[in-house]
């Protein structure tokens, strides 16, 4: 019997260390696919940094997450007032499906935080957190400074 016991423990540990190990192996592809497209957009290693981070944060590097709360989505959690507010900057049209898109998702994120920041980490943190709240902006700060130096290591 405890032999039985003993093996469905191990068993269990197994499956959790695969999930973990699979789950790692996702979020350095998405952290390089990330990176792939900001290159294409001419982004420096800073604004990729925070934009990985952004991505932890916001969905575990999930393109596919969706917040029925706020209607967010994408990997960045872009709400459909964002989108609207990046087509008026731009004057180009983007759609709601866009933010499923990585690269175009990535553009959006590029057009709307050059409009409105300097990219400065405490001014994108506090805009894209969007908080009225400002402990919680603070808050989502220190946690993207912490998914910063994690990820530098």
């Amino acid at each position: 019997m405890r032999i039985i016991i003993l093996s469905i423990i191990l068993l269990t540990m197994n499956i959790k260390i695969i999930a973990q190990n699979k789950l790692y192996s996702i979020q350095i592809q998405s952290r390089n696919s990330i990176v792939d497209a900001c290159i294409d957009l001419g982004l420096d290693n800073a604004k990729i940094d925070i934009i990985n981070s952004i991505a932890f944060r916001e969905s575990s590097f999930r393109l596919n997450a969706f917040n029925y709360i706020d209607s967010s989505a994408g990997m960045f959690g872009e709400t459909p007032i964002f989108v609207r507010d990046v087509s008026r900057i731009s004057k180009k049209k983007y759609n709601y499906k866009d933010r499923y898109n990585l690269r175009k998702s990535i553009e959006m994120l590029k057009i709307y935080l050059d409009y409105y920041t300097d990219w400065n980490l405490r001014n994108v943190c506090i805009m894209w957190h969007r908080s009225r709240i400002r402990q919680e902006n603070i808050d989502y700060y220190n946690l993207i400074i912490s998914e910063i130096k994690i990820a530098r290591n």
